[in-house]
């Protein structure tokens, strides 16, 4: 061959050239279809693979919105297997209330090659699913075959959180407007019950202040004092229904007013035991006390704590058998509280009643009531009391006619140092009667009876039942104004901040308003006390005595 070569032509020798070329062109060309075919067999795998794998559903219809292909994701919506849905009709998965939808989504594309969305609901095997199409006509097959590209985006979790969001914002304007209602309820509540107090203490006021001033008393014969004595007993046994008929939403709403000051609680109980002495008398009961506290002072409402342990004497003493015998006892606690026990020798209670005992109107029923029992609300309102001052109360009782104990443990602080008023501080004889005074009281017997009273004790005394009048008669000049807070023509408040425009005035402000809110405001004006009707005359007394002070 290779010498055949030599001796061939060079015309020949391309001839053979073009000869062979000819023949390997075929090869080439099956080797490049081959190649081909398999570059596209990958990408149709690569297609495939990201078709099922997309993390939302795809799917392709026919013209007629037949299920014509549909990936993994779009079959899972379905709860079907992907070979159960193909060939089906889209419209027979599609809740019948969005098929006109559906409908008019489909007949966009017949016209139409742009994008388009609709909101449909499905019927799966897992129930209803929300989702939204969105399509694309496209043609294949050189225009011979139209089919639509569509996107399910399941929006079922997103309605379900949309129909939470709802939910909730329609439970929360909800909640608006009940606490609203209940707002309104409760400030409408507040103010019946502060004008309720005002209508029931302000009759009381000259009454309470008739019978407090002992030194009326000591020109009366003895058994006009013992009918004194009769009377005081039970105007003060009014004035505490009144409180407790106040007291109890006051308590149940959190908002029981306190003046917080520095008390010694052996002084309360002295006070409480020395005015139920008479009901213990009465009762042949006999009343001990053991206060070995160390540390018996407090910050708290003297007068609330009064409420308290006077409540839980009197039920005591009230519960024991003639002869029978009340023990009040006080310790310092090991948790630094200082703990005061009340226990009597009476009635008892069963265990399984003590739990309810301070919600119970009336407590345990073991308690029998008596015509004096009031309105069964003493225990409770003495929780609310004691709670406020962030302590805790607690009975116990060995079981029916075995006794009972209460007991009151109160956070304690260090004894304030009290300071000493000298001597030539207090009020002389004549320097108490040169005391002017200047009363605004619109209740006529209130004015009568304070004004004849605290004349009798040395003051001068003006009266005026108006705000007009008041001013025309303080030009002339006083020592201290004592104002009720309602006036026919005005409020107190605005007496003292017009009397303090053009005159140098101390002020004392009265009224049957006694919520914390109230004193706030009378301070606010210029008041530099608040005393709560019904007005025990000793205590005004003492408070026009420390106001005066501040004038000279």
């Amino acid at each position: 061959m290779t010498t055949s070569l030599w001796h061939t032509s060079r015309e020949d020798l391309i001839a053979e050239l073009e000869r062979l070329q000819a023949e390997r062109e075929p090869v080439e060309k099956v080797t490049q279809l081959i190649e081909a075919q398999r570059a596209l067999g990958e990408s149709r795998d690569r297609y495939v693979a990201l078709y099922d794998l997309a993390p939302i559903g795809y799917m392709t219809l026919d013209n007629r919105g037949t299920i014509v292909e549909i990936n993994l994701p779009g079959a899972a919506l379905f709860g079907k297997e992907r070979t159960k849905i193909q060939g089906l009709s889209l419209a027979s998965h599609v809740q019948p209330h969005d098929g006109i939808r559906l409908s008019e989504f489909l007949a966009r594309f017949d016209n139409e090659t742009g994008v388009a969305a609709v909101e449909v609901a499905l019927r799966t095997t897992a129930g209803e699913r929300f989702v939204q199409l969105v399509g694309k006509r496209v043609t294949t097959e050189a225009g011979v075959r139209t089919q639509l590209l569509a996107a399910m985006i399941d929006l079922t979790e997103q309605r379900r959180l949309d129909s939470e969001r709802k939910a909730a914002a329609e439970t929360h304007a909800r909640l608006e407007r009940e606490e609203a209602i209940a707002r309104a309820r409760n400030e409408a509540t507040d103010q019946f019950l502060a004008a309720l107090s005002h209508e029931l203490r302000t009759p009381l006021t000259p009454v309470v202040a008739a019978l407090s001033d002992a030194e009326l008393w000591t020109a009366l014969p003895e058994q006009q004092r013992a009918a004194v004595e009769l009377m005081r007993r039970n105007v003060d046994l009014e004035v505490h229904l009144i409180d407790d008929l106040l007291d109890v939403p006051r308590i149940a709403r959190n908002r029981l007013a306190l003046r917080r000051e520095s008390v010694d609680v052996h002084d309360v109980v002295r006070d409480v035991v020395a005015t139920s002495t008479h009901a213990a008398q009465l009762r042949h009961v006999t009343v001990a006390t053991n206060l070995g506290a160390k540390k018996p002072c407090i910050t708290g409402d003297a007068t609330r704590l009064r409420h308290v342990f006077g409540n839980l004497l009197g039920n005591a003493i009230k519960f024991s058998q003639p002869r029978g015998v009340v023990t009040i006892t006080s310790s310092d606690a090991s948790s630094g509280q200082l703990l005061v026990s009340v226990a009597d020798t009476g009635a008892g209670m069963d265990p399984h009643q003590i739990q309810d005992l301070f919600r119970q109107p009336r407590g345990a029923a073991s308690r029998p009531m008596t015509s004096s029992s009031g309105l069964g609300l003493g225990l409770m309102i003495c929780e609310g009391i004691v709670s406020a001052h962030g302590g805790t109360i607690h009975a116990r009782s060995a079981g029916l006619r075995k006794g009972s104990t209460f007991d009151v443990a109160l956070p304690t602080v260090e004894r304030a140092k009290v300071a000493q008023v000298a001597q030539s501080e207090e009020p002389s004889a004549g320097r108490r009667g040169s005391l002017r005074i200047l009363l605004v009281e619109d209740h006529p017997d209130t004015a009568e009876m304070l004004s004849t009273l605290l004349r009798f004790h040395g003051f001068e005394v003006e009266v005026a039942g108006s705000i007009t009048s008041a001013i025309s008669l303080a030009t002339a000049g006083c020592d201290v104004l004592i104002s009720d807070v309602r006036l026919p023509d005005g409020s107190g408040m605005e007496l003292m901040r017009r009397l303090r425009q053009s005159l140098p005035v101390r002020g004392i402000a009265m009224s049957g308003f006694g919520s914390q809110e109230d004193i706030r405001r009378s301070k606010e004006a210029g008041y530099e006390e608040h005393l709560i009707k019904p007005v025990d005359v000793t205590r005004l007394i003492e408070v026009i005595h420390r106001v005066a002070q501040h004038t000279h």
